[in-house]
């Protein structure tokens, strides 16, 4: 499969691909391990009926990323691959032949004349591929599937569905559309991302997974096109400038956006009020910091930019996310249990993809095993600051 595509996983299903189809593959090739690639499975024999065996296929073997499979199917009616009398015959010859040309030479010739011929029939035997169009977990009778011929011959196969699902599947709108929908709630970027890679319900038409580039450069050309605003880690807002062309938009930030945790906190927006500054036009400038004071004696982790501040209780330094020009709520807790803040969190509406700005926690005491657990805990991709007073031991 790696000769196959670099920028597809190709997973050949076994003998027992409807009932037990990871116990005949090794844990690394388990889907939990699979990574960024397109996966294309491909289906040793023919469906009876597309819809009930795929659909309660990825029902049943699949936990995650149900939307991201990408199924190659063989010639309507042909039998198991594994069971098929002709294809067993030429690939026992091209075993033997490999075998015995160690000791006789002359079976070399025997091994490439049969291998060429087991290769021509297997080619051609797969000629097309299906997607899901339409999830329903309760019965997977209903689910629908895309299915259409791809047009191409052995290692083309993978890009030429590539190309079918990119031009005459994937729905550009309804991609914009699930967009919106984030942007209208400050998602994330990676709220998008796994939308994207479940089924959709309610009888909504899946949008066929493209692949995490794909996806996220989309939403950059819809930044680029000034349609929304990208909030980068509280760090830079990315979206259409003054009298800047979509094209120019386009190759400012189409490096801009990171990976991995990064995407939970990259929020999408709707554009933001542009300000101009010295005769030059600026979108999303960042205001400066506000003041904020601690308790006398409280030590206090900080996430976003670092900033010293005197307060009335000594030399205090916190780190703050720099604000901009999106409208804040502030929050404030008196001091409680952990349990207590993540409740307050909830009553807040703050969730998981939700931005926030000058965070500040405050803790009045801990030891320091307390104090190296909660570094240890701290998210990645943010940077902080630490102010404390050590006590005599």
């Amino acid at each position: 499969p790696e000769a196959i595509s670099q920028s597809h996983r190709v997973v050949v299903l076994k003998t027992k691909w409807q009932v037990e189809p990871w116990s005949e593959f090794q844990e690394g090739d388990h889907p939990k391990t699979w990574d960024g690639r397109l996966a294309l499975v491909v289906v040793p024999e023919s469906p009876d009926k597309t819809g009930l065996t795929l659909g309660n296929w990825i029902k049943t073997h699949l936990a995650a990323n149900r939307n991201t499979i990408r199924f190659l199917l063989p010639q309507k009616g042909s039998p198991s691959i594994y069971y098929d009398r002709e294809l067993l015959i030429l690939a026992r010859a091209v075993y033997l032949a490999m075998l015995w040309r160690r000791t006789d030479s002359a079976y070399a010739e025997l091994q490439k004349k049969f291998q060429a011929e087991l290769s021509a029939k297997l080619k051609g035997r797969f000629d097309r591929f299906a997607v899901l169009k339409e999830w329903n977990f309760a019965d997977s009778a209903k689910c629908v599937f895309d299915e259409q011929p791809h047009g191409a011959l052995g290692d083309k196969i993978p890009d030429a569905i590539d190309e079918h699902i990119r031009h005459s599947i994937f729905e550009p709108e309804e991609f914009e559309d699930l967009v919106e929908q984030i942007v209208n709630s400050n998602g994330s970027l990676g709220t998008l991302l796994r939308e994207l890679r479940e089924p959709r319900t309610g009888g909504k038409p899946c949008i066929p997974w493209l692949g995490e580039v794909a996806a996220k450069e989309r939403v950059l050309q819809m930044c680029a096109r000034g349609l929304i605003a990208i909030d980068v880690r509280g760090l830079e807002m990315l979206q259409l400038g003054i009298g800047e062309s979509s094209e120019d938009a386009w190759h400012r930030i189409k490096s801009k956006l990171g990976s991995g945790r990064n995407l939970d906190e990259t929020t999408l927006h709707k554009p933001q009020p542009v300000v101009s500054s010295g005769g030059k036009a600026t979108a999303g400038e960042a205001s400066q910091p506000t003041n904020h004071s601690t308790q006398p004696g409280a030590h206090t982790v900080a996430a976003g930019s670092q900033e010293r501040q005197n307060t009335a209780a000594g030399d205090d330094k916190s780190i703050f996310i720099p604000p901009n020009s999106i409208c804040r709520t502030p929050h404030s807790a008196p001091p409680t249990s952990n349990l207590n803040l993540l409740g307050q969190l909830e009553q807040w509406g703050i969730r998981p993809a939700t931005p926030v700005a000058n965070v500040t926690l405050s803790v009045a005491r801990l030891n320091g095993s307390q104090l190296e657990q909660l570094l240890k805990r701290l998210p990645d991709g943010v940077t902080y600051g630490l102010d404390l007073e050590k006590e005599a031991e």
